[in-house]
């Protein structure tokens, strides 16, 4: 019972300090929540990224990963570059080791590879492909030459007929593949091939591609998802004239 007593006493005695110092409270500002930092990825100069050996590197380009920002992301653009495309050019230089295409230019092992040599028609016809696709393209303002104009004028009506006809070729594609613009003599052509057919593969010869836009859905999908005229359209605004004057005239 004694014990009772001196613990309710002391109990009372706390709770009357505890009131008599309530004035004496201290404040404590609580910080405000802080957001997220994301930090920006640092992507490195597409100059960097080098095949393991052989005679093909990878394609130069004339500009950075973060350079064509409505029509790739910089992560998209990497991954398709630097991992996808480096393993493909990697593969290809593997595979002609030793066999008679060693020694030829890219050009000359599209032109040359039959279906008796499939793997190398087809890893060429992915690293040829995909050179003309990021080479057909810049983040500077170019135009067609005079000559150039007046050949889309004539086979294909307009500039913006030209683009209609690139779209409308795109989409006759059942899958993967590339539409192009192409020269046969001098005459001009938009042709679509599936996966990495190349125009110029011996069983096709449908003229010297002056152009190429790469419709495999890593491409593109993440950008515009199934909307590949909004792809094309954004593609013009990117098109290195340029080179494709430079083509056209050799």
């Amino acid at each position: 019972m004694m014990n009772n007593k001196i613990y309710s006493l002391i109990l009372l005695g706390l709770l009357t300090l505890s009131c008599n110092n309530q004035n004496k409270l201290t404040e404590v500002e609580i910080p405000e929540r802080e957001s997220f930092i994301i930090p920006k990825k640092d992507f490195p100069d597409p100059a960097t990224i080098k095949t393991k050996q052989g005679p093909f590197d990878m394609p130069k380009l004339s500009y950075q990963f973060n350079e064509l920002p409505e029509l790739f992301s910089a992560e998209d653009f990497y991954t398709h570059y630097a991992v996808v495309q480096l393993d493909n050019a990697n593969k290809l230089n593997s595979t002609i080791h030793g066999t008679q295409f060693e020694n030829l230019s890219i050009e000359d092992i599209v032109k040359q590879a039959n279906n008796n040599d499939k793997q190398i028609k087809k890893l060429a016809g992915i690293y040829y492909n995909h050179y003309l696709f990021w080479q057909s393209m810049t983040p500077k303002s170019t135009e067609p030459s005079q000559i150039v104009a007046t050949a889309i004028n004539t086979n294909f009506g307009s500039l913006n007929d030209f683009k209609k006809l690139l779209k409308s070729k795109a989409h006759e594609l059942d899958g993967a593949g590339y539409v192009w613009l192409v020269k046969k003599g001098e005459t001009l052509a938009v042709i679509a091939t599936d996966n990495n057919i190349n125009p110029m593969m011996p069983e096709y010869q449908l003229g010297k591609p002056l152009l190429a836009i790469d419709l495999w859905e890593h491409s593109y999908y993440t950008k515009f998802e199934n909307s590949i005229s909004d792809y094309i359209d954004t593609y013009f605004k990117y098109i290195n004239w340029q080179r494709v004057n430079d083509q056209y005239n050799q």
